[in-house]
């Protein structure tokens, strides 16, 4: 199989389904997508880096795979599985202001809702979009390509480091 004809298989959709989507199935068409030699597909793939741009975007996606969640919860979830950013080797830790801005933009971009009740007392939930469960799937090939090459990537951190302290 030619390089570029396996290329496109590995970025052909995929049937998702799964505790995270509900069960429900997620299915784009052989028309959707781009191959790298597509004129549209680096400005997609610049797209998408913009809609997950932002330090705390990927572990609120993450927080509320886990299903809808009030503002505490959400922020509890993010804060159990911060641990040292392994590019800066810097602590992370979610401040209250930070959470909201990010749920706002992440509001503002359509990637979470936030559904208020109407009645006392007043809770207010946030929730995955379609649009961001397809984004958790269509990603999670990336994450395990980084889980393969766990080598490379821990290089790649130590010359960031290195760099970062002028040592490189």
């Amino acid at each position: 199989m030619s390089d570029r004809k396996h290329l496109r298989r590995l970025l052909a959709p995929r049937w998702s389904t799964g505790r995270l989507f509900g069960g429900r199935q997620n299915r784009c068409t052989e028309d959707d997508t781009l191959a790298p030699e597509d004129a549209r597909f680096t400005e997609r793939f610049r797209d998408l880096r913009q809609m997950i741009n932002g330090e705390w975007i990927p572990d609120i996606l993450v927080a509320l795979s886990e299903g809808p969640a009030q503002y505490s919860v959400v922020l509890s979830r993010v804060r159990e599985r911060t641990k040292n950013d392994g590019w800066t080797s810097r602590r992370r830790h979610l401040q209250e202001s930070i959470l909201t801005r990010t749920l706002r933009r992440m509001e503002q971009r359509e990637l979470i809702t936030h559904e208020r009740e109407d009645s006392f007392p007043y809770h207010a939930h946030y929730r995955l979009t379609p649009a961001a469960v397809e984004l958790l799937t269509a990603v999670a090939p990336f994450v395990s390509w980084a889980e393969r090459h766990t080598d490379l990537v821990e290089r790649a951190r130590a010359r960031h480091r290195a760099n970062a302290a002028g040592t490189g």
